[in-house]
């Protein structure tokens, strides 16, 4: 029984492990390889200038709408504008040090004009598949996590058998090589896989998880004054980020949101030198945009246990949380994904030449 299921799961969600082994395998370092492609020159930071340069690019690209600001990930001197335009969709603007626009592309699957990397990463979020593609994705993550349980139930060795359950020997017939090439690599793979596999799945349903266990509170500041926010009395960005400065001086900028209707506030998210996240901190300050009054602060370090443990999951999920050791250890997990799928489709396909399963065992 847990032979079959193992086989058919596998077999029903092959095309779609595939795709997301492969895209999530090329995110792993695309970041750093999107920022070493850019060409022209590379302006060191100079906030206060980086921020002039985003509040006039925002009066400039009307009536477009400037939504947020993200630290680019890949050089900490770079940083992505999101910007909503009328007539082509959300647009990505990649601006140095000094708010000089150094590369401007469309937000979406479009490898002519959005390019391999950011398409690569939109397909491993997405799928294709719009507002149905974090539950899908989720529980197609639930599913492999189980099936890679399920391979460990049928392989697991008896007492003493250890050594032959991780090696290949050399002498074992070649019918059967197959089928131990497939059960050491699943042993050797397990532990990274399922740490990715399971995080990854904490990821997609993060909102669902707080919403349960309790969300922060600077994700319930309060919309009262919705009502009366004018956007020609909103305060300069500089002035936004200052005030959250003055409560975290040495985190770094992750990612600014601009207010918008039913959210009269900044909210700037920052990254603290604690936390397990590598460019996108949790630490949020809401700052009012017409008075620059601080309406929430929320302190990732004063978290309840409960909530850093959500928290890590995308940490998990990429690898941050052991920092570079961490990231290369979920590149070989998702290559070693590649191996079982390859290794299990081809045992599956001597099978069936064969006519069926040879009954002896390795």
């Amino acid at each position: 029984m847990v032979r079959k299921l193992h086989k058919y799961i596998s077999l029903s969600l092959l095309a779609v492990w595939l795709l997301q082994a492969l895209t999530g395998v090329s995110n792993v370092f695309s970041r750093e390889l999107d920022a070493s492609l850019i060409e022209g020159r590379r302006a060191s930071l100079n906030e206060e200038l980086l921020l002039q340069r985003i509040d006039q690019l925002r009066q400039d690209r009307k009536p477009g709408r400037l939504s947020s600001v993200y630290a680019s990930g890949g050089d900490p001197n770079q940083f992505d504008v999101f910007l909503h335009t009328p007539d082509d969709g959300l647009h990505v603007l990649r601006l140095d040090g000094e708010g000089n626009v150094l590369r401007e592309q469309p937000w979406a699957i479009d490898f002519a004009r959005s390019g391999f990397l950011l398409s690569m990463r939109l397909i491993h979020e997405t799928l294709f598949l719009g507002d149905y593609a974090m539950l899908f994705i989720g529980f197609s993550g639930v599913f492999l996590f189980s099936n890679i349980v399920l391979g460990l139930v049928q392989a697991w060795p008896g007492k003493g058998q250890w050594r032959s359950a991780l090696t290949v020997r050399a002498a074992i017939r070649s019918d059967l090589k197959l089928l131990a090439w497939h059960r050491a690599a699943g042993f050797w793979f397990a532990i990274p896989l399922l740490l990715v596999v399971a995080s990854g799945v904490g990821v997609v349903w993060t909102e669902t998880i707080e919403s349960v266990i309790g969300e922060p509170v600077a994700m319930r500041a309060s919309n009262s004054d919705a009502a009366t926010y004018r956007e020609e009395k909103q305060i300069k960005l500089q002035d936004a980020l200052g005030a959250a400065r003055e409560l975290y001086p040495d985190a770094r900028l992750s990612i600014i949101s601009m207010p918008e209707s039913g959210q009269p506030y900044f909210k700037i998210r920052l990254l603290q030198e604690h936390e397990l996240r590598r460019v996108f901190g949790k630490t949020f300050v809401l700052v009012g945009a017409e008075n620059g009054e601080v309406l929430a602060n929320f302190d990732a370090a004063t978290r309840p246990v409960r909530n850093r443990i959500v928290d890590a999951f995308y940490a998990v999920h990429t690898g941050e949380a052991a920092g570079l050791p961490g990231r290369i250890l979920v590149l070989v997990g998702g290559t070693g994904l590649f191996a079982l799928i390859g290794l299990g489709l081809s045992l599956w396909a001597s099978r069936k030449r064969r006519g069926g399963r040879s009954k002896a065992s390795p």
